[in-house]
């Protein structure tokens, strides 16, 4: 009976010598040419040479099927996703995520500008958030935060803090050099694309949010104060993570702002502070008084999704 070979990759490691090609087939059996001693498959997972399958942590895959041969152990949390799919259906962007999670990742995957982009953000966001010791994990752009030593956080730093540490909305910062995104440029270099929701296991509310918030850096440098950058960056994930919260509460997902939309308007309103020379550019770009803007803040400041 022939193998099945569809989905045959085959990889080449080049050093200065030496040339050596390793053939990855669905399923591996004793009369196809060993060219690699390795049980490690092009999944980065190893594969258990009794049973054939490939061991991710939690459950096994099968190549032969392309399928998990077992739910996914979170899968009673989240009864609107399929138990068999892998994070979420959002495989490029998320790594099992199970709530307590901001990550901080390239808007395009295959792009090295923008993975570095989102290094440099998550760079401002450390300087800014003085209190806080943030780590990001260079491969998932998932951020981790705890309390410095006697410190005492500010207000915005306690946002930044709770949206990290969040356990039902899941926060996720595109950042890029390009100032497009999912078909929409930003004014301000910065957009709010909505969220959406899990369901609970009982069918009734929702059990977790997944935001969706965008910066193009290039734009922030070029409108903001170096210093502030941090600031916005601070401010734009609080904003998402309000956003998510929101959408828990009254059980309608956020959509892309497009104009002051109810849910884009609480979220910024009750986001991280805006840093001064955001400000200032803010009544620039709409033509009004620093007077105007403070007026128009404070008539904002009760506008509040979840009364």
């Amino acid at each position: 009976m022939p193998h099945y070979r569809a989905h045959s990759l085959q990889t080449a490691q080049i050093s200065a010598d030496i040339i050596r090609v390793a053939t990855y087939d669905t399923r591996i059996s004793s009369d196809l040419p060993a060219t690699a001693n390795s049980s490690f498959t092009f999944s980065a997972k190893e594969r258990d040479l009794e049973t054939g399958y490939s061991y991710f942590g939690s459950r096994y895959y099968s190549s032969d099927l392309s399928i998990w041969l077992s739910v996914d152990p979170m899968s009673d949390k989240y009864p609107s996703l399929s138990p068999y799919v892998y994070c979420a259906d959002n495989p490029v962007r998320l790594v099992d995520p199970n709530g307590e999670d901001v990550f901080i990742c390239g808007a395009s995957p295959d792009s090295e500008s923008d993975a570095k982009a989102a290094e440099k953000a998550f760079e401002y966001l450390v300087g800014y958030a003085k209190n806080l010791s943030l780590e990001r994990d260079s491969k998932t752009g998932r951020l981790s935060a705890t309390i410095k030593d006697g410190a005492q956080l500010s207000e915005d730093e306690q946002k930044l803090y709770d949206a990290i540490m969040d356990q039902e909305v899941v926060v996720n910062l595109s950042v890029s050099i390009n100032n497009l995104y999912k078909g929409r440029t930003t004014e301000f270099g910065a957009g709010f694309y909505g969220n959406k929701l899990g369901e609970n296991a009982s069918g009734l509310g929702h059990a977790f949010a997944f935001t969706d918030q965008f910066v193009c850096l290039p734009v922030l440098k070029q409108n903001y104060l170096k210093s502030d950058i941090g600031g916005v960056i601070m401010h734009e994930i609080t904003e998402s993570h309000y956003g998510g919260c929101a959408s828990l509460v009254s059980g309608i997902a956020a959509e892309m702002a497009i104009g002051d939309t109810p849910a884009y308007v609480a979220a910024h309103n009750n986001a991280a502070s805006c840093p001064p020379s955001a400000e200032t550019k803010i009544c620039q770009m709409l033509n009004i008084s620093r007077k105007q803007y403070n007026d128009l803040k404070s008539k904002l400041n009760g506008y509040n999704l979840f009364k």
